[in-house]
């Protein structure tokens, strides 16, 4: 099978949107955006289908914006076990993860 492009998926920074982290490109251009500095510690990871680029974006989209969560609890000096649930919320405060914690 001859693939002409394919979906790159990297983690996220605080700062990153989906279109930062998951994009399309070809062997050209990801040979060049190794040597502008995509690294092996972004985690780099292929797809040849979207819908599965995009889905591991968001998930690691999701798990960053839980990890920072999690953080400002700790350092509101509140312990982590008394912490019941943790909710996510966009920027119109729609839930957009929610859990509770054992």
């Amino acid at each position: 099978m001859r693939v002409d492009q394919f979906w790159v998926v990297t983690d996220p920074t605080p700062e990153s949107e989906l279109s930062d982290i998951c994009f399309v490109t070809t062997l050209p251009k990801i040979i060049l955006q190794a040597r502008g500095g995509l690294a092996a510690e972004q985690n780099p990871t292929v797809y040849t289908d979207r819908d599965e680029a995009e889905r591991d974006a968001r998930a690691r989209l999701l798990s960053l914006k839980a990890a920072r969560a999690i953080v400002r609890v700790a350092a509101d000096g509140r312990s982590l076990d008394e912490v019941e649930r943790l909710t996510l919320v966009d920027g119109e405060g729609r839930v957009v993860f929610e859990t509770r914690l054992p």
